[in-house]
């Protein structure tokens, strides 16, 4: 299960990444870019708890 854990907070990390970018070339156009990512972390770093839990 490391494995799996390892990979979704790698994909978290990208996620957030990409919403700044975003922000940073598109400016205030891009806010909605960066709610949908920070909605999409939630439901990652929940499904991770999870995960985590379960072992």
């Amino acid at each position: 299960m490391a494995w799996l854990r390892l990979y979704f907070h790698n994909y978290c990390a990208f996620n957030a990444y990409l919403a700044r970018l975003y922000t940073n070339f598109l400016g205030k156009d891009a806010q909605w870019c960066q709610n949908v990512a920070e909605g999409a972390l939630f439901e990652i770093f929940g499904l991770c708890h999870i995960l985590s839990s379960s072992e």
